[in-house]
């Protein structure tokens, strides 16, 4: 029989990544308001992609441990559904689907 003491076994803690995500109004006609929850800060990319998989706008912006409220104009963008989804380099990944209405 073995006895391990002391070992840890897991994720290291230190890159593990909580995360609180909404958007706001869905559906939504110019902007779309982001509220985006961290426990660690850093770069995080935003994208907006068509129903075909086309990334039809893209938003690089810095995380602050913490909230962060971001606004994205979506006034340019056509009617329809429209998949949004945040990441960043440190494995946080997150999508949602809104719907734009003129």
């Amino acid at each position: 029989m073995y006895k391990l003491t002391g070992v840890s076994v897991g994720i290291n803690e230190s890159q593990n990544q909580q995360i609180n995500f909404s958007i706001y109004p869905n559906p939504a006609q110019d902007i779309i308001h982001a509220t985006i929850q961290v426990t660690k800060g850093g770069p995080a990319n935003i994208e907006i992609m068509d129903a075909s998989g086309r990334i039809v706008q893209r938003v690089q912006t810095s995380l602050q441990a913490g909230t962060n409220n971001i606004n994205i104009p979506i006034h340019d963008l056509a009617s329809g559904v429209y998949l949004i989804k945040v990441s960043n380099d440190k494995g946080m990944r997150y999508s949602q689907t809104i719907r734009k209405n003129n």
